[in-house]
């Protein structure tokens, strides 16, 4: 009977890695796609949508939520039905974070200045490396991830932008966007208008806001977006922050007029967000 049983040269000990999986039903989002940027051509829709997709699979950035895999599923045609984008598994959410453990922002304005700096460099990437815009940028898109070896700053994450190139594969959708579409959240209203990568500009302030001030719950009073709120009734919030050269920088980047908002490369350069050594 043992002489049956099979021999054993070696043993295999594989790590189980957990995952965040974003599934896309394509075809939903192709009658959409279809409306709002009046293509009525499958073959020209699926060419803007692919070469969308190609450009997803290529961002990288160490501060940018890395894509593990995209899986596509096929309908007759070779048409794709659906996506399915595989990324590393975050701790928690910059939202959360606030909400749960520092309703009143960061106590340490070195730990914001961090956070801020690597969120902008994610920005930047797309930007400039890859000439796309976020589109939706929320804590709730600023991933945390346990730190493996604790740094001499002490702070005990590594934050990184998640959600980074979906939008770009629905460009325009913007244009039916209300007040509870999540595509456009903390966005100005001249997202559906001008100057998109200048909308990120202004979404990155109110982040900017919430980590030094605390839950942005708080600055609502109704239900609508941050961000249109502020637009529309002239707010920064950066009333009660008392360092001069924030607040300056937060008025700069939520001005009502996109063309006058800095860009990421000019936040970057910026006295403040300049990280001590």
């Amino acid at each position: 009977m043992a002489s049956m049983l099979p021999k054993m040269t070696s043993t295999v000990t594989q790590k189980v890695q957990s995952v965040a999986i974003k599934a896309i039903d394509v075809r939903k989002y192709h009658k959409i796609l279809s409306q709002i940027n009046n293509i009525d051509n499958n073959d020209e829709l699926a060419t803007v949508f692919n070469n969308s997709l190609n450009i997803l699979k290529k961002i990288s950035h160490q501060r940018i939520v890395k894509i593990e895999k995209i899986l596509e599923t096929f309908v007759k045609n070779n048409e794709i039905s659906r996506l399915f984008v595989v990324s590393e598994m975050a701790e928690t959410n910059l939202n959360d974070f606030i909400l749960h453990q520092k309703p009143n922002g960061l106590d340490d304005e070195d730990w914001a200045r961090v956070w801020f700096r690597h969120i902008c460099e994610a920005v930047d990437c797309l930007h400039n490396t890859y000439q796309v815009s976020h589109q939706n940028i929320k804590p709730e898109n600023i991933l945390l991830f346990t730190k493996t070896q604790m740094s001499e700053n002490k702070i005990p994450y590594d934050i990184k932008l998640g959600d980074c190139g979906i939008s770009m594969l629905f460009p325009n959708l913007s244009n039916v966007c209300t007040g509870r579409d999540t595509i456009s959240v903390m966005s100005s209203p001249d997202t559906q208008f001008k100057n998109v990568m200048s909308s990120d500009i202004y979404s990155l302030a109110i982040v900017l806001v919430i980590l030094l001030n605390g839950d942005s719950k708080k600055y609502l009073m109704t239900s609508r977006q941050l961000g249109v709120f502020a637009y529309f009734n002239d707010k920064t919030f950066a009333d009660d922050i008392k360092d001069q050269s924030i607040k300056g920088l937060i008025e700069k980047m939520m001005s009502r007029y996109y063309d006058s908002r800095p860009n990421i490369r000019d936040v970057l350069q910026y006295e403040w967000l300049k990280l001590k050594n």
